[in-house]
């Protein structure tokens, strides 16, 4: 009998510093913020640590402690059940927010946006493409004409042809 005894007690004795560790473990990441207090896995570290320091603490007769770690785990069991709550609630808006937009959207029911065709047919009808401005005109080799002066774009800015030092903006002349 003594030998079950005593298996017993180093039983009890782990379970309580596993839950010692639990408890301590879920504090301290909460404390450098890798898990958040309002997560399950804070939740079940807190509601499994102190269930084991009570059943530690029962068997060993520390009755102030079993009976702060009973207190601990209902509210253990509140806050994973405001936890579980609030997941439902944002699954739940999640799919009313889908249902949503499906039905403003209907799958399989878009109709293609057509244009107007034109006298030539649906590409006539496009915008042509954008004429230069007035007083520009593009050149090969990254020239651009500006009234009547030429300039060329540099890594610094662009230089006035003919006036290697000369850094200028294009102004509209």
């Amino acid at each position: 009998m003594g030998i079950m005894n005593d298996f017993a007690a180093l039983a009890v004795s782990i379970v309580g510093w596993v839950g010692a560790a639990a408890s301590l473990g879920a504090y301290a990441m909460v404390t450098q913020r890798r898990i958040e207090p309002d997560s399950l896995l804070f939740q079940g570290l807190n509601i499994g640590g102190a269930t084991a320091l009570a059943v530690s603490a029962s068997v060993n007769a520390a009755w102030p402690s079993a009976v702060a770690n009973v207190v601990w785990v209902a509210i253990g069991v509140q806050g994973l059940l405001s936890v579980k709550r609030a997941v439902i609630t944002r699954r739940a808006r999640a799919a009313a927010s889908r249902l949503a937009r499906d039905l403003r959207h209907p799958v399989g029911l878009h109709r293609p946006v057509r244009r107007p065709a034109g006298p030539e047919g649906p590409a006539a009808s496009r915008r042509p493409a954008a004429a230069p401005r007035s007083g520009r005109s593009r050149r090969p080799g990254g020239r651009t004409t500006v009234g009547t002066r030429e300039v060329r774009a540099t890594e610094t800015g662009l230089r006035a042809a003919g006036t290697p030092g000369l850094t200028e903006k294009l102004v509209r002349v």
